[in-house]
């Protein structure tokens, strides 16, 4: 099977899912930093295979391109809040993936792609809408589980991961940029174990879902 993610991390997360027993139309995923539809997604694969979800993007061009490409997804046009602010200055480029809420990791953006030889254009920055994450969670998930959380947003991946009530919101899988190391413990001692390391990403399972098939 076709692999959408950057280094395999849906194929990952399905077969695990499939080890489980979950029916592949009934996945939920929760995909912070949507961005395009199919090209380096984490959750187009079960889009495909007939789940559906909470995608999560602010940026206007690439959020159209999700209402079209995924019409049974419930999309955001927003980003997700880790503090008390409730908007913020999205710096966008070309290409999009490198988009980011972060000034010093948009700068560093450019300098290292700049220097590394590939294209990469800056785009108008623009302000967008917060929500929080625990919003989005408890109402979206609130009635059923969320099989997998994928977050991928430039440079504060971290913070987002910080908000998350662990105790109220307890996703089967996730998947997220490397997080130091105190907010692996946090995640941890939620009761989730590291699975999976790929350039970059982490993925973490909850113990008591992957015991059951152990």
């Amino acid at each position: 099977m076709v692999s959408y993610s950057a280094h395999g991390e849906d194929l990952f997360v399905r077969g695990w899912l499939d080890e489980i027993g979950v029916e592949r139309t009934s996945i939920r995923y929760f995909d912070i930093g949507g961005n395009h539809p199919s090209v380096l997604s984490n959750t187009f694969l079960f889009y495909k295979m007939g789940g559906s979800g909470v995608v999560v993007e602010p940026t206007p061009r690439e959020a159209d391109l999700l209402a079209a490409a995924r019409p049974r997804d419930v999309l955001v046009r927003a980003g997700v809040a880790f503090d008390e602010q409730r908007s913020a200055t999205l710096f966008q480029f070309e290409p999009s993936v490198y988009n980011t809420f972060d000034a010093a990791q948009a700068e560093d953006n450019f300098k290292t792609i700049t220097e590394l030889g590939y294209p990469i254009e800056r785009r108008a920055a623009i302000s967008v809408p917060l929500v929080p994450v625990m919003e989005l969670a408890e109402q979206h998930f609130g009635d059923g589980p969320c099989h997998f959380l994928s977050i991928d947003v430039e440079g504060v991946d971290s913070l987002i991961l910080q908000s998350i009530d662990w105790s109220r919101f307890r996703p089967w899988f996730i998947c997220c940029e490397r997080p130091d190391v105190a907010i692996s413990a946090k995640i941890l001692e939620a009761g989730y174990s590291l699975r999976c390391q790929v350039p970059h990403n982490a993925i973490f399972a909850r113990d008591d879902v992957i015991i059951r098939q152990i």
